[in-house]
Order: C-alpha cells, then sequence, then structure tokens
C-alpha cells in the first residue's frame, strides 16, 4: 500500500506531465495518464484498506455489546 505522500507525488507528476493548471480544462498528455492511473489505484487501496479496518473494530464492538 502507498503512502499519501508517495500517492500525492504521483498526482503532481500526472499534473506536471498533463501540462494542464487547475483551471484548464482538456485532455491530458498521454504520458501523463499512467501517472493517473496509478495514483487513482493507490487511494482506492488506501481508502479501502482505511474502511475495512474501521468495519472491522464497529463489528466487533457491536458484537461485544450484545
Amino acid at each position: 500500500m502507498s503512502s499519501l505522500k508517495e500517492l500525492q507525488k504521483e498526482l503532481v507528476e500526472y499534473q506536471k506531465l498533463a501540462m494542464q493548471g487547475s483551471y484548464q480544462r482538456r485532455a491530458p498528455a498521454k504520458k501523463a495518464i499512467l501517472y493517473l492511473f496509478n495514483a487513482r489505484k493507490g487511494f482506492k487501496t488506501y481508502v479501502e484498506s482505511k474502511f475495512s479496518l474501521e468495519l472491522i473494530i464497529i463489528r466487533r464492538r457491536i458484537s461485544v455489546k450484545l
């Protein structure tokens, strides 16, 4: 799992290679797409792992109270 800092670096690299600022909207450069996909996949994995851990904790608390 990537750290948030690593994922942030991927997004910054994507934005540099895409050659578009935050206010410009057009198709990004093809060489930038890989960075976007890597960051997206990393964020998805990060969020899923955090939420799955929280769900396990919540389920344990519920079962203990019952």
